[in-house]
């Protein structure tokens, strides 16, 4: 079976949540080099240590040497730029961030030509593809872009929601959200695009949601909504990062769209 041995990944978005669990997986598949980036240094350095010490209490096994991390806004390009130039060569590219600009109104209101309603395409689809971009990727390797949940958990709880309000909303479109819809159709667009142009360096995008929040989170609200997932719980970061271990791994694909759901796409209407 394929490994992550001899390979370097950078994970952006990978101080917590999604991102840390793949890239624990990733240092649990044998990378040679593991870097984690985000934009917060005190959270940067807080995961940096976590991830040390759950690779040694579950592997036994220390993994100093083999992991890193960087700072980084991704909305600021030249910082982008830069960033891949000082790493230079890499194998993998994995993108779990999925932008911080989440937008709600009327779209006739929206004044087009404001940052805010150029936020969302700024701060998921630009960054994104600006991350592909600079990337140096090595023959054999891959980028794999996220489209994450839409709504915070915060918004739900007030809210009935049908099925698609959260997660990707673009194949199943909901009032007001017009221009996070169109941020993220795009960047599933141009994934296969890039799959085209960047080829043989494969390009995927994976789709998740819920992940379970961290101690402290909304556990209540999860409770909830395990019985609206055909697997019956909603998945945890762990679950989730195999999919993106295997996007890594596997050379054989290239422009697909994963969707990691636990069967919620299935269920029938969600009810608070």
């Amino acid at each position: 079976m394929s490994t992550l041995s001899g390979k370097t990944v950078l994970v952006i978005g990978g101080s917590s949540g999604i991102g840390f669990a793949v890239a624990l997986g990733s240092l649990k598949s044998n990378a040679e080099r593991v870097i984690i980036a985000s934009s917060s240094q005190d959270r940067v350095a807080n995961a940096l240590e976590r991830l040390k010490a759950r690779y040694t209490t579950e592997t036994g096994s220390s993994a100093e040497g083999r992991v890193d991390s960087r700072v980084i806004d991704v909305t600021n390009h030249a910082a982008v730029k830069a960033l891949f130039a000082e790493l230079g060569e890499i194998d993998h590219l994995v993108l779990t961030y999925t932008g911080n600009s989440f937008i709600f109104g009327d779209f006739k209101e929206f004044d087009l030509s404001s940052a805010k309603a150029r936020s969302p395409m700024d701060s998921r689809y630009w960054s994104s593809l600006q991350a592909a971009q600079s990337a140096q990727i090595k023959p054999g390797g891959s980028i794999t872009f996220t489209i994450g949940l839409f709504l915070r958990l915060s918004c739900l709880e007030n809210a009935k929601l049908t099925r698609g309000a959260e997660g990707s909303v673009f194949h199943n479109p909901i009032k007001k959200y017009s221009l996070n819809v169109g941020s993220t159709g795009a960047l599933d667009a141009a994934t296969r695009a890039l799959a085209v142009e960047l080829a043989p360096i494969r390009v995927n995008i994976l789709w998740d949601r819920f992940p379970i929040p961290p101690p402290g989170g909304r556990e209540e609200f999860i409770r909830k909504l395990n019985k609206y997932h055909l697997v019956g719980h909603v998945g945890t970061p762990e679950e989730v990062a195999e999919a993106y271990l295997f996007l890594m791994k596997c050379g054989f694909i290239t422009g697909e769209t994963i969707k990691v759901e636990g069967g919620r796409g299935l269920e029938a209407v969600l009810q608070f």
